[in-house]
């Protein structure tokens, strides 16, 4: 199974021979101090992260700077080989980026304090931005 990893990952011009075995063997290590004997879950855990790595290194290849910087901002929030999670926090954050990129249908002055005090206050956790300015709309509103 390693071996057919690696190559893949070879095969797709994704990373190294070198990357792509410690990739491999960080999964490996971290599915089975997780799962232990529990050798069924251990591979569960390896496909899953492995699949995470694919998707991953994708999103890597065709990301622009802001996109970089997710990416690298997930990485340092889920260190090592929780490729999984890296991969889910960037997923989220790229859908709170679109989100927040769409139009609103509060007037312009009030969206304009509201996305301007919930950046300062989340900067790039564009999730949490998201978050702040639909519970900024929804007290608006009620209070309209």
């Amino acid at each position: 199974m390693h071996k057919i990893v690696s190559i893949g990952f070879v095969l797709a011009g994704l990373c190294s021979p070198t990357m792509a075995q410690e990739t491999t063997a960080d999964i490996k290590d971290l599915c089975t101090v997780k799962w232990g004997t529990d050798f069924r879950m251990v591979k569960f855990c390896m496909d899953q992260h492995t699949e995470a790595k694919i998707t991953l290194d994708k999103l890597i290849a065709s990301a622009n700077p802001l996109q970089d910087d997710i990416i690298a901002s997930c990485k340092r929030e889920w260190p090592g080989a929780n490729i999984r999670m890296q991969l889910f926090c960037t997923e989220q954050q790229y859908e709170a980026l679109d989100w927040l990129a769409q139009p609103s249908d509060i007037p312009a002055n009030v969206i304009a304090i509201i996305k301007t005090e919930c950046n300062a206050e989340w900067g790039t956790d564009y999730r949490m931005v998201q978050f702040c300015i639909e519970q900024q709309i929804s007290a608006w509103s009620a209070i309209q």
